[in-house]
């Protein structure tokens, strides 16, 4: 079923977010985002998500309605893995204490950019490379958005765009 194939794709999405790894950081780029704020509000912070939507809707549970929350499908294990943004550019993503089933707890690291004059944030991780365009940054909010294609039935794409916002606690 077309549904079951997206969630995992969607969800995928949500654990990418979450993870936060890899990319090369500009030694320079200190200054603030347009979408608000600056990185001495993102670094040194645990961030976790908090909220996470797509457009258009799809019909996730299969009752008949497009729904465009999808943090509601979220599973609760992945809902309280967390990322600390370090000053030096490096990242550090954590599992939190629920783990999902396969996980150890095992820090990942990796590093992360602001590009395009502040408006992105690039994450390169061991899955590929990610631009994700800031909406905002402030010392308790950040949001982010992506688009993305994926196949979902033989010769048939959908394209979603997941808006992810990240709390700090």
């Amino acid at each position: 079923m077309k549904t079951n194939k997206t969630i995992t794709l969607l969800l995928t999405g949500v654990l990418l977010i979450s993870g936060f790894t890899a990319c090369n950081k500009d030694k320079d780029d200190n200054g603030s985002p347009s979408g608000g704020g600056s990185k001495g509000e993102l670094v040194g912070k645990k961030w976790k998500i908090t909220g996470m939507t797509i457009a258009p809707g799809l019909d996730i549970d299969g009752d008949g309605d497009l729904e465009t929350d999808v943090f509601q499908f979220t599973p609760a294990c992945a809902k309280d893995d967390y990322v600390v943004f370090k000053d030096n550019g490096k990242t550090e993503a954590f599992s939190g204490t629920n783990l999902c089933d396969g996980e150890d707890g095992t820090v990942e690291n990796g590093t992360w950019s602001f590009e395009s004059n502040k408006t992105k944030m690039k994450i390169v991780d061991e899955d590929g490379t990610y631009l994700w365009d800031i909406i905002s940054l402030n010392n308790n909010t950040f949001k982010v958005s992506y688009t993305e294609t994926f196949e979902v039935e033989e010769g048939e794409t959908q394209t979603q765009t997941v808006t992810a916002t990240l709390t700090s606690f």
